[in-house]
């Protein structure tokens, strides 16, 4: 047992049974609650409020999340290598909803975090539910360790002892481990997979984790590669286990102009006043999503892992090219609050135009109000409203669209992606200047022979036709040509150009050899 030097009854000063039974009916998910634990680790690392603005980084943190799953609970550690809180906070500060007196951190806003979190996650069951270990740098001269031992009731108590074996469980990672906090805590499996509905196995919700905190913390960790987040998983059930490392998740963009001249990326500060008539900014930063560059990002070495998707988008759950996911993210003190907004700014009804606009609104000022589980911005807010009218009125901050053309590039991009993945060929790619013809997409196969694909958006045309016929025509002529088949792929074909398609295939090419053209609907390759 270890060394009990101090036990003292918390302070909680609530009504604990209406109250932390409340929190724990709120709508949020499993990484929205522990997200809310890393906001507290890294405001005990970071105070300076001008972080963004500031060139100089001094400040960092190092996060380990380790999850642990059984058949019957799911056992959950953030640690982190902070400041640490006091025995005399663990005792009486953190146990009141809305104390924000120590909360002088980037992300400590509201002072629900840590009660929303443990409230969501627990439902203050298990034994214990949770244990919170701490120690300050003055704690650690001492030798010491403050606790408090879930679950939250008038009879929760504070010790203080040396509990080094509990301090350093799911702290491997961390590279300064003496001062900081612990929060160790017992979950449901029901509450773990929320995180990603669609996944049975830990190994694909931690990646789905991984993701959302890509998405959530991006700006803090592309300020400085000190910044890091781990996830530790292990799995009871299947014997499996994995470690890693949270990566920034966010889209490459087209760059040039429009046929009107503007650029495809933007980017706009846009002044409101509030109701104290002073005046407060937001970055609006925008543009379109370049796939195929986002596809070779995301798929490097240094992204291990991460470019889990199919089609267009590298991403599992982010940024899929869809309207659910496609818009404006609202990022507030460098937390991305909210993403893929269109018709919650736009008071205007949206279609397919837009999947492939992505954008943020960049807040830094606290005026802006989120809510206080920090799932999104507070829409009564005046400032909020005010910035919603300005989008609306200018023309120039509109969504942008994205025409026809681009869109089957997305489509011939997808198709690559689903012929690379049915391991038939390693070489898929578009080809360019074969006698003066470019070829949507050239596939090589081991066997010493080629399919040449002409992808269509729409339905196919005999003009079509004539683009496939070409394409034979000009790449037999080539020396090294292995050309067996050109597929004409499209949504459908009229009976005009099927019956082209028929006649070019009983006839020969200047060589002799017969035409071998066919065609495929997008349907088939699940394009349409």
């Amino acid at each position: 047992m270890p060394e009990l030097v101090e036990s003292e009854e918390c302070n909680i000063g609530l009504d604990v049974e209406g109250h932390f039974s409340g929190l724990a009916k709120q709508s949020m998910k499993f990484h929205n609650a522990i997200a809310e634990l890393i906001d507290n680790s890294i405001s005990a690392n970071i105070k300076n409020k001008d972080y963004f603005s500031d060139d100089n980084v001094g400040e960092s943190f190092r996060i380990q999340i380790t999850i642990t799953r059984y058949s019957d609970r799911v056992e959950v550690i953030v640690a982190d290598s902070g400041e640490g809180m006091s025995p005399e906070m663990l005792r009486n500060d953190i146990w009141t909803s809305g104390n924000t007196d120590n909360a002088d951190g980037v992300l400590n806003e509201h002072g629900f975090g840590l009660k929303n979190a443990l409230s969501f996650l627990t439902r203050n069951q298990g034994n214990p539910p949770f244990t919170i270990i701490s120690r300050t740098s003055d704690d650690y001269k001492e030798g010491h360790f403050g606790k408090v031992k879930g679950p939250i009731s008038r009879e929760m108590s504070r010790d203080i002892g040396k509990f080094r074996d509990l301090w350093n469980e799911g702290a491997e990672a961390l590279e300064d481990p003496e001062t900081g906090t612990r929060v160790h805590l017992t979950t449901s499996n029901e509450i773990l997979q929320s995180s990603y509905r669609r996944a049975t196995r830990l190994e694909t919700i931690s990646k789905a984790i991984r993701e959302h905190f890509g998405v959530t913390y991006r700006h803090y960790l592309q300020k400085t590669d000190r910044n890091h987040i781990i996830i530790d998983w292990e799995d009871k059930v299947t014997n499996d286990s994995g470690e890693a490392s949270v990566k920034p998740i966010y889209p490459e963009f087209k760059t040039g102009e429009d046929e009107n001249g503007n650029e495809w990326y933007r980017s706009d500060d846009i002044v409101v006043e509030g109701e104290d008539g002073n005046q407060y900014s937001a970055k609006y930063k925008r543009g379109i999503v370049d796939w195929e560059a986002t596809w070779e990002k995301y798929e490097r070495d240094s992204y291990d892992g991460i470019a889990t998707g199919e089609g267009d988008s590298p991403f599992r759950i982010y940024y899929q090219k869809t309207q659910a996911t496609q818009g404006i993210d609202i990022v507030y003190n460098g937390r991305t609050l909210k993403t893929g907004l269109i018709e919650k700014v736009w008071d205007r009804p949206t279609h397919n135009q837009f999947n492939d606009f992505v954008g943020e609104i960049i807040i830094s000022d606290e005026a802006f109000e989120t809510v206080n589980n920090k799932v999104d911005i507070n829409d009564n807010s005046i400032l909020w409203l005010e910035l919603k009218e300005n989008l609306n009125q200018e023309e120039w901050y509109e969504p942008i669209k994205y025409g026809r053309t681009e869109k089957e590039a997305g489509i011939k991009q997808r198709l690559r992606r689903k012929l690379e993945a049915q391991m038939a060929t390693e070489n898929v790619r578009a080809e360019k200047g074969f006698d003066g013809v470019d070829v949507d997409l050239l596939q090589e196969f081991e066997e010493d022979y080629e399919y040449i694909y002409e992808v269509k958006r729409s339905n196919a045309n005999p003009i079509d036709v004539y683009q496939c016929v070409m394409y034979w025509d000009a790449y037999s002529r080539t020396d090294d040509s292995n050309l067996s088949k050109v597929i004409l792929v499209a949504r459908s074909i009229g009976d005009n150009a099927a019956s082209m398609v028929d006649r070019w295939n009983n006839r020969q090419d200047e060589y002799g050899d017969e035409y071998n053209i066919e065609f495929q609907p997008l349907s088939e390759y699940d394009l349409d």
